[in-house]
């Protein structure tokens, strides 16, 4: 009788968790400054990325693409700072993963000047997400979310879309952080399937990358099965020194439409994932 009241008191304490986190969540989705473009659903992103217009750009120049990735761990370790100070000076774009608004992030990459930002889990002191920061403005922007199945909090993916200069093509910078505590794999197929509902709609280069948490084949498969199906190629890493759990990476970088010119991953202790450093020709 004891263990039953137990397992219940942590059932609910789970569920006020969940709601607790996802309403605040909702409240932050939705507080986007008005004139934003900024899609909050699948449907609408969709649409938005379709109907971008190229004559109100920043756009990209060909030639040299940098970017970081990296699972920041909410900047709970020492030197984050001066690691993302450093790693992020000559690049194009930093892509990261529990990311903490107004925890600092935006002094430690000053030339890069916008800041795509996509909510996750949300407390009444912080909100957590997936954070894009880019050299050049976006046409468009999306903040897409599936719930972790056990703590029903928000796991995020950010989509970015910029114009490339004398080309009608644009280029998409998806950013993820995919479900993690799933014993099978419906919602990790759900978040998968939101990124693949988007490239159907999109011919041009694309960046597909983040914390994917595969730590398992069968996560591995879905990922690789998206990538194949849009042609993206999977950024290889010479000396690969990623986070891995059963032997398995869990932080990816995918391409399509660009060259791989340089790539590497950074040891350090400011985090518990490694950053992965590209560089990229358009």
């Amino acid at each position: 009788m004891k263990r039953y009241l137990i397992r219940i008191s942590i059932f609910n304490l789970t569920l006020i968790l969940g709601a607790c986190a996802f309403g605040d969540y909702e409240s932050a989705r939705n507080n986007v400054e008005e004139g934003e473009a900024i899609a909050t659903d699948l449907r609408e992103c969709r649409s938005m990325l379709h109907r971008a217009n190229l004559d109100q750009s920043d756009p990209i120049q060909p030639g040299s693409l940098k970017l970081l990735n990296w699972n920041i761990s909410k900047g709970s370790k020492e030197f984050w700072q001066k690691d993302l100070r450093s790693m992020s000076i000559d690049k194009d774009f930093v892509i990261l993963q529990e990311a903490v608004l107004d925890s600092g992030i935006k002094l430690q990459v000053k030339e890069l000047m916008h800041e795509s930002f996509s909510p996750g889990y949300t407390t009444a002191s912080k909100t957590t997400g997936v954070l894009t920061y880019s050299k050049r403005k976006p046409l468009s922007e999306c903040r897409l979310s599936v719930l972790e199945p056990w703590l029903r909090t928000p796991k995020a993916t950010n989509i970015t879309q910029f114009s490339i200069e004398g080309r009608h093509e644009t280029l998409l910078v998806i950013n993820v952080h995919v479900v993690n505590f799933s014993i099978g794999l419906i919602r990790f197929r759900d978040q998968m399937e939101q990124i693949r509902q988007v490239l159907m709609d999109h011919s041009g280069p694309a960046i597909l990358a983040g914390d994917f948490n595969t730590w398992r084949s069968k996560r591995m498969e879905v990922v690789n099965d998206i990538a194949g199906r849009f042609a993206f190629v999977a950024v290889q890493l010479q000396l690969d020194n990623r986070k891995k759990f059963n032997g398995h990476a869990l932080d990816h970088v995918f391409v399509r439409g660009l060259s791989v010119h340089n790539s590497e991953v950074k040891s350090v202790i400011s985090s518990d994932h490694n950053p992965i450093a590209v560089e990229l020709r358009l």
